[in-house]
């Protein structure tokens, strides 16, 4: 009978209502056939419709009580099939869950572990197993990561599971994966009821950032050391006037370290009335972004006092655009300003010594210009009397005398020469400088020519090279070339033939021309005393002069942006070299050679 039941309520309900008719049916049967074979001798159709009053009664009580427990087996039966249904239906939901979240877990590029409370290893995705070196489900995760008995000492997911909260940890990453270093993050898992039941870890690879971070620092690092060693105090701070940072001598210059300068304002660290200028300035400075260049003055602690600066500020950006802070530069310009003044007073006092100069100068010129007049006319009267001695009484003089007479127009000659040369020089001096096309090729033959009409008897050769073509003045470079031409004439005259070559040649620095000769030429030692005025190497008795004629040189180089020099030996003649600046050499074209 309870198989029988038990089939029922495993049946379907239409199932169920066809068993409980088939135990009626069933129950009158039996009934019929006992009744009939042991209380009644009536055939068996007669036995069923047979009216005995209790036998009636009992057999539809039963048949009653049957058709009831068959009603409520079919309500069992259908409830137990719809409670199956939805079941079912929390089953395929829970699969599809469970396949939707092994899905993403798969697809997370982290490696995610789920663990037990006893730290068995439930669940790996495939990006956990690399990190780990392969499945290690069913495992102990201290026994599979860090080949220990015991659980690690520094553990996140054991303090998760002690504390409930979660917990992270960087650590070094496992060997032979390729991967430096990992972030573990542990959290708990818990059930419906809040208990907790296993534990959840991420595994992420962080050796990018990590070494990102590293490079990060190092670059900080790097730039900070920078500006620390620029003399120039340097700070930056954001749009509410917080020092962001500094370097070492801003941090000097107020008196304070650079861990007290960050993170304060301006009215924290200096006086009132310097900071509030300063915030004025920061201000204007933030609500026309860009570069803010004004003077001021600072308290520099170092000093004791306020020293005149100069502030360079600009703003800049973050990530998106927006003004985040300024970065400013203070250049000291105390002892520059102290330059000036003192430069100032001395432009003064140099304008005034350059008038009483130019007013000397001015007296002197009118001076010398009186002197060499007068000299002139007196050394013509004595030059004129002594020749007259000469062409008329010399009759009436003896040897002595004649000899004294002539040595009175020789020195009376000297004299006049020297004060041509020194007003020459003079002149040299004063004369204001052109700038015009010059041949000194043709300009020396000019002057060769006349040296050779002087002394038509002595034999010379002259080389001079064509087409030496400057930018210079010309009256002041025939006299340069006068002066180098008659010493090489002069110096060389002892000579059974004088050689003097002109010409130019490039040294590999700088175009320079020379005069040179074979006379008598000079110590080389005393090579640069032959530009000092009135100073001679030779005696006046073997070559006169005024000694003048070599600086008259040299000024004029000096007034053209050029130098001069010499070379030579005694007996080995001389060359004198003259050079002017790169742009006052050129070359024409035959057109232009033509005109000058």
């Amino acid at each position: 009978m309870l198989k029988i039941i038990v089939a029922i309520l495993r049946g379907r309900p239409t199932t169920v209502l066809m068993i409980g008719a088939l135990l009626i049916v069933t129950f009158w049967g039996i009934d019929v056939w006992v009744d009939y074979y042991i209380f009644s001798n009536a055939d068996h159709f007669a036995e069923i419709l047979l009216d005995r009053g209790e036998e009636t009664w009992f057999r539809f009580l039963v048949s009653f009580f049957l058709a009831l427990f068959t009603a409520y087996s079919w309500l069992v039966v259908k409830q137990r099939d719809g409670l199956e249904r939805e079941l079912e239906k929390a089953v395929q939901l829970a699969r599809n869950e469970q396949a939707r979240s092994e899905a993403v877990i798969a697809a997370i590029a982290d490696g995610i572990t789920i663990q037990d409370l006893e730290f068995r290893v439930l669940h790996q995705n495939a990006a956990h197993q690399a990190l780990a070196g392969g499945d290690r489900r069913g495992e102990y995760c201290y026994e599979a990561y860090a080949c220990g008995e015991t659980i690690c000492p520094a553990c996140p997911l054991a303090d998760a599971l002690l504390d409930g909260q979660v917990h992270r940890l960087e650590k070094p990453g496992p060997p032979d994966t390729g991967v430096d270093f990992i972030e573990i993050t542990a959290s708990p898992i818990r059930n419906a009821t809040g208990e907790i039941i296993g534990g959840l870890e991420i595994v992420r690879d962080i050796s990018e950032q990590k070494w990102s971070v590293e490079a990060l620092k190092q670059q900080t690092l790097f730039l900070q050391r920078l500006i620390d060693t620029i003399p120039s105090p340097i700070f930056y701070k954001n749009t509410l006037g917080i020092f962001l940072g500094c370097n070492a001598a801003f941090a000097a210059c107020i008196g304070r370290a650079k861990e007290e300068v960050i993170g304060r304002t301006l009215y924290e660290l200096m006086p009132h009335e310097f900071a509030k200028i300063y915030a004025v300035k920061d201000d204007e400075l933030f609500a026309d972004p860009g570069i803010q260049i004004y003077e001021s003055f600072v308290h520099c602690q170092v000093s004791g006092e306020p020293r005149e600066v100069i502030f360079n500020k600009a703003t800049f950006t973050d990530q998106y655009g927006e003004v985040a802070g300024l970065v400013g530069v203070v250049i000291d310009i105390a002892d520059h300003v102290a330059a000036e003044r003192a430069i100032k007073a001395l432009n003064q006092d140099l304008s005034r010594q350059a008038s009483e100069l130019a007013a000397a100068n001015r007296e002197l010129e009118a001076y010398n210009y009186s002197f060499t007049h007068d000299l002139r006319n007196n050394l013509t009267c004595i030059s004129s009397g002594s020749q007259i001695l000469v062409d008329i009484h010399s009759d009436q003089l003896d040897e002595h005398g004649k000899m004294l007479l002539e040595g009175i127009i020789t020195a009376v000659d000297q004299i006049q020469d020297l004060s041509e040369a020194m007003q020459l020089l003079f002149l040299v001096t004063r004369r204001d400088i052109l700038h015009e096309p010059v041949n000194l090729s043709e300009m020396a033959t000019a002057i060769v020519m006349d040296l050779r009409l002087a002394d038509l008897a002595r034999q010379a050769t002259f080389s001079i090279q064509p087409d030496l073509l400057i930018i210079a003045d010309p009256r002041l470079m025939r006299v340069l070339l006068k002066n180098l031409l008659d010493n090489a004439w002069k110096y060389s005259g002892k000579r059974a033939e004088s050689l003097i070559d002109f010409g130019m040649h490039n040294d590999g620095v700088e175009p320079c021309f020379y005069v040179r000769d074979n006379g008598a030429g000079f110590p080389p030692a005393k090579a640069e005393q032959l530009f000092l005025p009135f100073k001679r190497l030779h005696h006046p008795s073997d070559f006169p002069g005024s000694g003048i004629g070599l600086a008259t040189v040299q000024r004029i180089i000096q007034r053209h942006g050029g130098r001069v020099w010499a070379e030579g030996a005694v007996d080995q003649g001389a060359t004198f070299f003259f050079s002017l600046p790169a742009d006052a050499v050129i070359n024409f074209t035959s057109e232009e050679k033509g005109q000058l």
